[in-house]
């Protein structure tokens, strides 16, 4: 089994505990659907075609995918946390990280809202 370190950011929090996380804490079960039989991996992939499907019902006239989520939320990482990002991301080299996740546009927008010391 691979272990992937998520950090928890404050939206993310508010989502668990909505979900039950003190509830389900030292539990095996899991917070999302706990006694759903479908396979981990099956879930996975359904989630992901579910974005897309619901994200296109929106016709924002912009294509988006999970994908492109994971893609922000690493890039986002890599801005603030620089080549450590790849730890938590799980990815096994800087290099394949840059090549398939790190978004230029998305850089640049964390880019200009970059302080020192908070001033």
């Amino acid at each position: 089994m691979k272990v992937i370190y998520v950090p928890i950011i404050a939206q993310l929090k508010n989502l668990l505990m909505e979900m039950g996380y003190e509830e389900h804490k030292g539990k095996t079960l899991y917070i999302l659907a706990p006694f759903e039989t479908m396979e981990r991996r099956t879930m996975m992939d359904f989630i992901s075609k579910s974005f897309s499907y619901y994200y296109e019902k929106l016709k924002t006239g912009r294509a988006l995918t999970f994908y492109d989520l994971r893609k922000t939320y690493i890039s986002h990482l890599y801005a603030t946390h620089g080549s450590s990002a790849r730890l938590i991301s799980g990815h096994s080299g800087e290099e394949v990280m840059k090549v398939h996740y790190i978004d230029e546009k998305v850089l640049s927008e964390v880019a200009k809202n970059f302080t020192i010391f908070g001033l």
